[in-house]
C-alpha cells in the first residue's frame, strides 16, 4: 500500500528493527527513493522524529509530516500480520528470469546501495549498482540452481540466494554473498517485471 502511495522520489522514514526488514520486502527502491537511517550504527531512540531525516533537505512542515506518516504507516505494515512469507524452491532458472531491484547492505557502509539485477534464461546475470559519490559499478556471472536455491558465481564473488513469496504473491529474493576481497554483503530484492 505505501509503495503505491509514495512518490518515485520519496524520502521514506522508518522505525528501527523488524519494520525495517518489512520495508525491504514491500517497498520498491528505484534509485531515486531514499530510506535514510543509522542502520548498523543506530539506536532505537533515533527514529522517526528528527535524526533520521537529518540531511534530507526537508524544510517544510508538510514534507516532514508526510515523511513521518509514510514512515509510520510502513512501520505498522511490519506489525500487522499479513500472512507468512513462504520460501520458494526454484527448480528452473526461467522461474526467476527478469529484473530485480533492491538494496545491498555492506557491513562497512552506513547506507544501503541500490542495485538492479537482471537474470537471463541461460542463467547468466548482470548487476548494476548506482552509489553516490562513487558512481556506477557493474558485475556479471552465472547462476546455477542447487537444492532449490540460486548459487551466484561471478568474477567479484559468490553468493547464495533464496526466493520467497509474500502474501500478495510477489517474489522476493534474499542474497548472502562473499566478495573477492572476503567482505560480506546481503541483499533484499524484489522482482520488478
Amino acid at each position: 500500500m505505501v509503495d503505491g502511495l509514495a512518490a518515485s522520489d520519496a524520502i521514506l522514514a522508518r522505525d528501527a528493527g523488524t519494520p525495517t526488514i518489512w520495508i525491504a520486502h514491500y517497498l520498491t527502491m528505484n534509485g531515486r527513493r531514499r530510506l535514510p537511517g543509522s542502520f548498523n550504527n543506530g539506536s532505537m531512540a533515533k527514529t522517526e522524529g528528527g535524526e533520521t531525516m537529518t540531511g534530507t533537505g526537508l524544510w517544510s512542515l508538510g514534507s516532514v509530516l508526510t515523511a513521518f506518516v509514510v514512515g509510520l504507516a510502513a512501520s505498522l505494515v511490519g506489525c500487522v500480520s499479513l500472512g507468512p512469507i513462504t520460501p520458494v524452491a526454484v527448480s528452473d532458472i526461467k522461474a526467476v528470469t527478469g529484473t530485480w531491484q533492491g538494496a545491498v547492505y555492506r557491513k562497512s557502509e552506513l547506507e544501503p546501495e541500490q542495485i538492479t539485477l537482471t537474470i537471463r534464461e541461460d542463467g547468466s546475470y548482470d548487476v548494476v549498482s548506482a552509489q553516490e559519490p562513487i558512481g556506477v559499478s557493474r558485475g556479471k556471472g552465472k547462476i546455477v540452481i542447487r537444492d532449490g536455491r540460486l548459487v551466484f558465481e561471478g568474477r567479484r564473488g559468490r553468493g547464495v540466494a533464496r526466493v520467497l513469496r509474500d502474501p500478495t504473491g510477489r517474489l522476493l529474493m534474499e542474497v548472502d554473498a562473499t566478495l573477492s576481497d572476503n567482505s560480506t554483503v546481503s541483499a533484499k530484492l524484489s522482482r520488478t517485471d
